[in-house]
């Protein structure tokens, strides 16, 4: 009850710091006054308890309920005259009480009800179809208890909107497993969430491609696509990559390792953020040790990162394996790195360091991008052997063509380089 019939209470309320919002607390409130223009509520809330808000004057308020709560107890939005509301989850992890929200509002939840079962079109086993290769169509949602293993030739696609996910019990590790001389192609109006999954949800040593409106997304933690092996590629051709938020060292939305190819001639990398201060890992594509990443069309936009928030090519330790970032074409654009102070400073939107190279050529455009506080906004090149002790690492920078531009940093907005093979 602590503001229960407060009839002149208006503004924003900034409830972000609460974990609970209690029975009547701000029911009725603003009645007599000019309403309630926002209300903001944060990743600590667990439970909106009943008739929290209920005849409140939030008229025409769209409400935004974060992935924390887990229960809205009965009549807890009732008669505000809300226009809509999101629930950053699925409908089977949160606890909607009756009479929750005013007639006729229907939430709108922004992940998948793990519903379903492992079939094609409720008889057709998933697995017994890509075993069998070809084309696969999904008349249905799929849910995984196990990780789809490729072992030949398979086509996965959809007519209508479907989704690819595993079950809730954290016990599958990969969604899709893609054996050396194997490929998978995923096309059509497919969506693929890694939400539940324990490790990557692609674990490819074979061939990937990615085209269409495929979306991959809902990634937690570690790598989402991991490339890896001498006779690994993975080709994006279109399609989204995107809404992945990752925390652990040495990961990023697509990872390209030991010898695997990446090459990229459309689709986007969007929207996907590193948690924490992680300083090894990409918010857009890590190449590591003897990995290359040709691209050449396509979009990396609109990610946040600490260093390379767009890509970075990293390899502090193995000479003989040079990683390599070859970009042509397409755009990396408005991607923000942030970070603190000494190894978790910021550094731009593609970052290379040890023994690595980067060119950029022909008509690749790197622009409007930041690192907060960092080095280099567009480009940032460190020789951690000039740095130690004045022996090169063949860290490289070669600029041949393509456009650096509108990028910012504090120090070096378009390129930052500490190392002696810097060609523009």
């Amino acid at each position: 009850y602590a503001f229960y019939r407060c009839s002149m209470l208006s503004g924003t309320f900034d409830l972000s710091g609460l974990s609970s919002i209690h029975t009547y607390a701000f029911a009725e409130c603003g009645a007599n006054g000019s309403g309630v223009d926002a209300i903001l509520f944060g990743n600590t809330l667990n439970t909106i308890e009943s008739s929290a808000f209920a005849s409140a004057r939030l008229e025409g308020m769209e409400l935004f309920i974060p992935s924390s709560v887990e229960r809205i107890e009965e009549n807890a939005f009732f008669a505000t005259h809300i226009a809509g509301v999101t629930i950053d989850n699925s409908s089977d992890e949160i606890v909607v009480d009756d009479n929750v929200f005013p007639a006729g509002i229907v939430p709108v939840y922004t992940i998948l009800a793990v519903n379903g079962d492992e079939t094609i079109d409720g008889i057709t086993s998933i697995h017994d179809a890509v075993a069998a290769g070809g084309c696969v169509t999904l008349q249905q949602d799929v849910v995984l208890s196990q990780p789809l293993v490729i072992e030949t030739d398979v086509i996965l696609t959809s007519d209508d909107a479907r989704t690819l996910i595993s079950n809730r019990d954290g016990e599958v590790s990969n969604l899709i497993v893609i054996r050396e001389d194997a490929s998978l192609t995923l096309q059509g109006n497919l969506t693929l969430s890694a939400r539940y999954v324990s490790g990557p949800a692609i674990l490819c040593e074979g061939t990937f491609n990615l085209a269409d409106a495929v979306v991959i997304k809902d990634g937690l933690n570690t790598t989402v696509i991991d490339v890896y092996g001498e006779e690994a590629s993975a080709f994006v051709r279109g399609g989204s990559i995107e809404s992945n938020k990752l925390s652990n060292d040495y990961c990023a939305p697509v990872r390209i390792r030991d010898g695997a190819k990446l090459v990229m001639t459309g689709g986007k990398i969007q929207n996907n953020s590193l948690i924490g201060l992680v300083n090894t890992s990409s918010a857009g594509v890590l190449v590591n040790e003897g990995g290359t990443f040709i691209m050449s069309g396509g979009d990396i936009q609109d990610n946040h990162g600490v260093r390379g928030s767009g890509v970075m090519v990293y390899n502090r330790d193995q000479a003989d394996s040079i990683a390599k970032f070859i970009m042509t074409g397409g755009s990396i654009h408005n991607n923000t790195s942030s970070g603190g102070s000494g190894v978790d400073q910021a550094s731009g939107a593609v970052h290379v360091e040890g023994y690595a190279l980067f060119e950029l050529k022909e008509d690749g455009i790197i622009c409007e991008n930041q690192a907060i506080g960092g080095m280099g906004g567009g480009v940032c090149v460190v020789d951690p052997g000039i740095q130690r002790d004045g022996q090169a690492d063949q860290t490289a920078f070669k600029m041949t063509g393509g456009t650096i531009s509108g990028n910012n940093a504090q120090s070096g907005g378009g390129i930052y380089s500490y190392t002696d093979d810097v060609v523009l």
